[in-house]
């Protein structure tokens, strides 16, 4: 069995031993930090719409969930700017650059329910109503839903 406390120090030995790793640590702490200063920064409706991205290039890229609250974080930018200069680790920052990233939500689509073919007796009234009528659009409609109407019926009762 290992011993917990050497396994956490030879973890710790890798991590700041491996310069991906310490880089990778690097900017999630950065992202960290951007992300509490958004938080605190903008309106809650809006900052739970909006996440840092990325910052490279005296660039801070934000992301937020649909073009509409794109429109919205557009107006605080400058304020924004400002309040992200005052902290240390972002007193570089030239710019904010902003981009639309849709979250991943459950689907709101909802699946049709199954259609039941119209009775042949409203089939037959489809047919009168359309023999009373001069040759036209509606005409051939009714005629054509009549037709698979009684159709649909027909192999409903066959099954």
């Amino acid at each position: 069995m290992i011993d917990r406390r050497l396994y956490i120090k030879s973890l710790k030995a890798v991590f700041s031993n491996n310069r991906q790793i310490s880089t990778i640590i690097q900017r999630t702490k950065q992202l960290s930090l951007a992300k509490e200063i958004l938080d605190s920064a903008l309106p809650a409706s809006l900052a739970t719409q909006t996440s840092a991205f990325a910052y490279q290039n005296y660039r801070l890229t934000l992301t937020v969930a649909s073009s509409t609250w794109l429109a919205k974080l557009r107006f605080y930018i400058p304020e924004l700017l400002s309040t992200f200069q005052s902290h240390e680790e972002f007193a570089t920052l030239k710019k904010i650059l902003l981009k639309v990233a849709p979250t991943s939500q459950p689907s709101t689509y909802k699946q049709r329910k199954e259609v039941k073919p119209i009775s042949k007796r409203n089939a037959q009234m489809l047919e009168e109503s359309a023999a009373s009528m001069e040759e036209g659009a509606l005409k051939k409609a009714l005629l054509k839903l009549a037709r698979n109407s009684a159709n649909n019926s027909n192999e409903a009762e066959s099954h």
